[in-house]
């Protein structure tokens, strides 16, 4: 069973799902586990590393801050680092990795379209749907044409560096990129409109297949006993 291909409805389900258990657990217990869980589905899901390991490193960075802060005390007109209050920031870190890496073992698979799919699967309103479709279509067509409008300027020896005129040839090319986005907005219109892609295209409410219902059954089970570690932990602490 290839676990890497799940619906995209499933996928959504169980990474709010476990994403939301992290963010309230308070147990070491449950986020070591979660965490560990988290890990094995990252190679499991076979996510991509290299950009996995990128979110991970800027995600260490921001969180050293916390350890370098929170446990700054203020007492007697003396600033003081307490190591006891390492607990909080430690917290913070487990659950941060852990969101991080649960989503992305269940998301980034899916990729944009399975993503927005997923996302119509899950009840959200074709109008939001469509916004994100377009959003991240009409970006990346911006990103293009900024791109090739750049390397024409550059072919053409403009070196920015009167700030005068650097003004004149900016503002120009904004406007330029603005028309041609519109033009490019109009043929994807155009496009969609031939495709009868509209508010009422297919929802992708179909029944899950054999496989999918697996994997949302594990999961479910997987994360009541996460759920149960957790009560486990708090009453008897």
């Amino acid at each position: 069973m290839n676990v890497r291909s799940v619906d995209p409805r499933v996928a959504l389900v169980l990474a709010f799902s476990g994403s939301f258990l992290l963010a309230v657990a308070r147990s070491y217990a449950t986020l070591l586990t979660g965490l560990i869980v988290a890990v094995v589905l990252v190679f499991v899901r076979r996510v991509g590393l290299a950009a996995l390991f990128r979110r991970l490193v800027r995600l260490q960075l921001l969180l050293s801050l916390f350890f370098l802060l929170l446990p700054l005390n203020w007492r007697d007109g003396s600033l003081t680092w307490d190591s006891h209050r390492l607990e909080l920031p430690l917290v913070i870190a487990l659950r941060a990795n852990g969101i991080l890496l649960w989503v992305t073992a269940w998301v980034e698979p899916l990729g944009v379209a399975g993503l927005l799919h997923g996302m119509r699967g899950v009840g959200v309103p074709a109008a939001i749907v469509q916004i994100a479709m377009l959003s991240v279509r009409y970006l990346s067509l911006m990103q293009g044409e900024f791109r090739q409008m750049r390397m024409a300027m550059a072919s053409r020896g403009y070196s920015g560096r009167a700030p005068a005129a650097a003004y004149q040839v900016w503002a120009n090319l904004i406007g330029m990129l603005f028309l041609r986005s519109l033009d490019r907005a109009e043929h994807l219109r155009r496009s969609m409109a031939a495709r009868s892609l509209g508010t009422n295209s297919a929802n992708h409410s179909g029944p899950l297949q054999v496989k999918d219902r697996i994997v949302l059954l594990g999961g479910v089970i997987g994360l009541s006993m996460l759920a149960g570690l957790e009560w486990f932990s708090r009453a008897y602490r």
